[in-house]
C-alpha cells in the first residue's frame, strides 16, 4: 500500500525588518563628485538642475552641488539662447 502524498510544509519567513531601522555604516568620504544637468537662462542663471550622478552615493554632495548652482552663473561668453541644458563636474575635496 502506498502512502498518501502530502503537502510540503512551508518554510518560515525570515524576520522583517522595516527600512529605517536598518543602518548601514560606511566610511567618511573626503572626496565626491557630482555631475549636475541645468538649464541656463539668457542672465547666466542655471534652473532646474538635475543631478545625474553623485560618487560616493548619499553622502549629500548631490544636495551640496544643488545648493551651490542656485548661486551659480554661466560666463557671458558661455551663455546659451536661453533654456539650453548644460552638463557639467563639481569636485568636492573636504579639509583633513
Amino acid at each position: 500500500m502506498s502512502s498518501p502524498l502530502q503537502e510540503p510544509t512551508p518554510a518560515p519567513s525570515p524576520p522583517a525588518h522595516r527600512l529605517d531601522e536598518v543602518v548601514v555604516e560606511a566610511p567618511p568620504a573626503n572626496e565626491g563628485q557630482v555631475v549636475l544637468s541645468c538649464a541656463v537662462r539668457r542672465n547666466g542663471r542655471m534652473e532646474d538642475c538635475r543631478v545625474e550622478s553623485e560618487t560616493p552615493p548619499g553622502r549629500g554632495f548631490g544636495e551640496a552641488a544643488l545648493r551651490s548652482a542656485r548661486q551659480a552663473r554661466i560666463a557671458r561668453g558661455d551663455r546659451r539662447a536661453g533654456g539650453e541644458r548644460v552638463t557639467f563636474t563639481v569636485r568636492f575635496r573636504l579639509a583633513d
